[in-house]
């Protein structure tokens, strides 16, 4: 995303491995569900025996979102429809995923929970040994709900939405408008904190918001000040 302005070559070829890579089968060591997009992959004998899950590694709750919004600023950028049609099944198979198994109690987010021990406990922009944690020091258990995850998916659908308008497809860019709406008013409502002056950290699996100050929150904060009603689609989460 950093790069566009300068060379937006460098997001085509990252846009189409991701694309080529997108998971095709369900592998829980990886976290790989179908259609999931990859966040890392990495070398080395452990890799390679699958001692260790990273040699092709499918557990960030917001890649499949980042991976959406990247084609579509992409495209904003760049105008090529025809890189966009290529990208095409591959946008779809995320969005599909994001509405199906990322969110696997249909609520309306997007959450995560590793599917093997050896895979990593926080699916967020975070270390891997620091945990989602209550106010009162209380670990997040079942099924989390990240605020800058929910971010991501918001700007991703209206930017997918623009995508499907170009390539003709009015009723689906409609539909991922309406879609976006609702996530942002679901949000808003789950993840607000009075007290905080803004939006908890996350979700836990009983829906208890974790209501601590962090970082996190300022992705989704554009959406608080309405920036992200009345700015382009194309602006990614702040």
């Amino acid at each position: 995303m950093q790069m566009l302005w300068i060379d937006p070559r460098v997001a085509r070829g990252v846009l189409r491995r991701l694309a080529f890579y997108q998971a095709r089968t369900f592998d829980p060591l990886a976290d790989a569900d179908l259609e999931r997009s990859s966040n890392e992959c990495a070398a080395g004998e452990m890799a390679a025996l699958r001692e260790v899950p990273f040699a092709q590694y499918y557990g960030s709750r917001r890649c499949d979102a980042a991976f959406v919004l990247l084609a579509g600023l992409y495209v904003e950028r760049t105008g090529d429809e025809e890189t966009l049609a290529e990208l095409w099944p591959s946008i779809e198979a995320a969005l599909g995923w994001i509405n199906g198994p990322g969110d696997p109690d249909q609520d309306g987010f997007v959450e995560y929970r590793r599917a093997s021990e050896q895979g990593l406990a926080i699916k967020a922009g975070r270390i891997p040994t620091t945990r989602i944690f209550h106010a009162d020091g209380r670990l997040a258990e079942g099924y989390i709900a990240l605020a800058e995850v929910q971010g991501y998916v918001y700007v991703a659908k209206r930017l997918a939405a623009r995508c499907a308008s170009r390539l003709g497809k009015r009723e689906m860019a409609e539909e991922l408008e309406i879609e976006a709406r609702q996530l942002a008013e679901r949000f808003e409502q789950a993840f607000w904190c009075d007290e905080l002056g803004t939006y908890a950290l996350a979700l836990d699996g009983a829906k208890d918001p974790c209501r601590v100050r962090t970082s996190n929150a300022g992705q989704p904060l554009v959406q608080r000040h309405g920036c992200a009603k009345t700015a382009p689609a194309s602006s990614p989460p702040i």
